[in-house]
């Protein structure tokens, strides 16, 4: 799915329907977490009948690959296995639709740790700094815009890598994204959790 398409979809902009970790997510299964192949199918079957009684027309998921080092991230067998299943709930609520996306780890080449076989099967595409926060500022800004030119990606997400009481940003060029990444339309998420509070500086 391409970022056109996916702004296109109800007038909304791609990190609106790329985030499924709020909302009637975050009772599906514990903040911050990435779920376990067998969990993320309950939690599937549980939230789209959740967010159809809300008059959602869509929910997105979008969990963790492989190299975030705090959650049992998905390598590419397991995110086709969730396609797989995400296929199965989707014929049986035909009204809204279910997305299939995931949060790529960007490695310190500016690559990123899911394969560019599985990434353009997404319908969104998050990618984020997970590790390696130890480089120099224009190291690991050349890092994050390398990522967003990957064509699959449609979202940056916690741009400054912060976490309040815990670590502070790591050292990024913010500015320097929007004119330096050839495309555009990858979104940044400002992401106002009182766990990030990235909306300081982006």
């Amino acid at each position: 799915m391409t970022n056109g398409e996916v702004r296109g979809l109800h007038g909304v902009g791609p990190a609106v329907v790329s985030r499924l970790r709020c909302g009637i997510a975050a009772r599906a299964a514990p903040a911050g977490k990435s779920l376990l192949p067998s969990a993320c199918k309950a939690a599937v079957r549980r939230m789209v009948p959740a967010a159809a009684v809300r008059g959602y027309r869509y929910v997105a998921t979008t969990d963790h690959s492989p190299s975030t080092p705090v959650v049992a991230g998905l390598d590419a067998g397991r995110v086709r296995d969730q396609a797989t299943e995400i296929t199965r709930v989707q014929e049986d609520h035909p009204d809204i639709r279910i997305m299939h996306g995931c949060e790529a780890g960007i490695l310190r080449d500016g690559t990123l740790d899911l394969d560019d076989e599985v990434l353009p099967e997404q319908d969104s595409v998050l990618v984020a700094v997970h590790s390696g926060f130890d480089m120099a500022a224009t190291s690991l800004t050349g890092r994050i815009i390398r990522a967003m030119e990957n064509p699959p990606v449609h979202v940056l997400c916690h741009p400054t890598g912060r976490k309040p009481g815990r670590r502070g940003s790591y050292p990024v060029d913010l500015p320097a994204i929007p004119g330096a990444a050839r495309d555009p339309d990858v979104a940044r998420e400002v992401n106002g959790s009182a766990r990030r509070l990235d909306r300081r500086r982006c």
